[in-house]
């Protein structure tokens, strides 16, 4: 049980030290979170393994067992948790940046029977839009005509 608590020790306290800041302001501000709940569960399972360790008269025979593993698996798993969370963020932010460089930048308006290319902010209402087959092209509005080469809009 010694060696349980020299290991689990550091994780409590200090891969852990994110959840007793965060869940002690939670707390404070009486809105309690899931770092409070971590902070509450680990620090319950460490420190009644403590007590169970250093003082196993205070329990009946045989029943002073530690749970110092169950405290830094906690700890552990709502890190690791964390961990993958970040990653997928990262990623799917990347992803998003992609999509965005898809966006198409300018657009061939016909006006007075002449296409001309234009930024996308500079077509308004009213405006046909010529789209090739496969190209990009961006409009917020409703489409009230298309034919196979020309969009009303």
């Amino acid at each position: 049980m010694g060696v349980e608590w020299l290991l689990a020790t550091p994780v409590q306290f200090y891969a852990g030290a994110r959840f007793y800041r965060a869940g002690f302001a939670e707390l404070r501000h009486f809105n309690p979170g899931m770092n409070s709940l971590v902070m509450i569960g680990s620090s319950a399972a460490y420190f009644y393994s403590v007590a169970a360790l250093l003082a196993p008269a205070l329990f009946p025979v045989g029943t002073a067992v530690s749970y110092f593993e169950a405290a830094a698996v906690i700890v552990t798993l709502i890190l690791l948790g964390r961990y993958f969370e970040h990653i997928a963020k990262g990623r799917t932010s990347e992803a998003i940046k992609k999509l965005l460089q898809l966006q198409a930048k300018t657009a061939r308006v016909i006006r007075e029977d002449e296409t001309v290319e234009l930024p996308i902010d500079a077509v308004v209402t009213g405006d046909r839009i010529l789209v090739r087959p496969g190209s990009v092209f961006q409009s917020m509005a409703s489409l009230r005509r298309v034919t196979p080469t020309l969009m009303s809009r």
